[in-house]
């Protein structure tokens, strides 16, 4: 790697920085002009979104999917059991109107 400089050239900014700030001088806009998103940019955002949350979902194997099912599927009975003995011993202890 060569890591002299030139003769008469310095590190830095370059030497003819005031002529390109002087006055009356335009610089050229290199940025492209805006436009508004279309209904098809957007379309596509969703669903690279999408693409994205369905790639890093949890991924169980079966077996544990089944357990978790069951899991559930028990925890929702004991909760519905729950609530008919306390309706029923509501029903049993309020007094009637």
């Amino acid at each position: 790697m060569n890591t002299t400089l030139e003769p008469g050239r310095r590190p830095g900014p370059a030497q003819d920085a005031g002529r390109r700030n002087a006055p009356g001088m335009r610089i050229p806009s290199t940025r492209r002009p805006r436009r508004p998103a279309t209904i098809l940019d957007r379309l596509a955002l969703r669903l690279g979104l999408a693409l994205i949350a369905w790639g890093r979902r949890e991924r169980l194997d079966p077996a544990a999917e089944r357990e978790r099912l069951a899991i559930q599927l028990s925890t929702r009975a004991a909760r519905i059991e729950r609530e008919r003995q306390a309706e029923l011993a509501m029903w049993l202890t309020l007094p009637r109107r």
